[in-house]
């Protein structure tokens, strides 16, 4: 695989071919990591580029990403299904975990559980990947998570999802936290400044 500059033609890096590997499915994640790297490197990117394998099982990450489609879909639900089944095949599933307790979250949030329900649910979820997983950026966005949508409160949970996102701007779990909870911080400021204006 060659990456070549479209204007002068010349190539700015090769690739070698994982036909092979490809083939057995070894070291899928591996592969990919190695060819973003090489491309990275050759635009002068090597110093910021860290790319985090998610799981070496390859089913696991198919189930994880059918749950994203089915969340998109809003079966949540079956997204629900389908990130414990990722988590099955592979137990260190980091980003599946996360995936989950958000799923989780957000239907309490939309289907109106009442706030001790939720904690009871996602508690658990919570606790099992800080004690897995302390200190990383996933485990800040599901404790944005939890907090925004579980618990809402939308000061732990900016608090976290920020924090997050400071160690990983392309968290799109953390983004649309933060997007959602300063979009209803300010329909709440316009409606007390509305309220104001109306005691006036």
């Amino acid at each position: 695989v060659e990456l070549v500059d479209g204007k002068k033609g010349t190539n700015i890096c090769s690739v070698p071919s994982y036909e092979s590997a490809l083939a057995s499915m070894d070291d899928l994640f591996g592969i990919q990591s190695e060819i973003a790297a090489k491309v990275l490197k050759a635009f002068s990117f090597q110093k910021n580029y860290e790319r985090a394998i998610p799981t070496k099982n390859v089913a696991a990450y198919s189930f994880y990403l059918s749950a994203q489609e089915s969340f998109n879909r809003a079966d949540w639900s079956m997204a629900v299904v389908q990130s414990e089944k990722a988590i099955q095949l592979d137990s260190n599933f980091l980003s599946a975990y996360v995936f989950l307790l958000d799923t989780k979250a957000s239907i309490y949030w939309s289907n109106g559980t009442d706030t001790v329900s939720r904690e009871k649910e996602l508690k658990p979820i919570l606790d099992m990947i800080e004690n897995k997983f302390p200190e990383t950026w996933e485990t800040m966005t599901a404790k944005g998570a939890y907090y925004y949508h579980g618990l809402k409160d939308f000061v732990r949970g900016l608090e976290w999802s920020e924090k997050a996102l400071a160690i990983n701007p392309n968290s799109n779990i953390a983004l649309g936290h933060i997007g959602a909870i300063n979009a209803r911080r300010f329909k709440l400021t316009q409606a007390l400044q509305f309220r104001l204006l109306e005691l006036d």
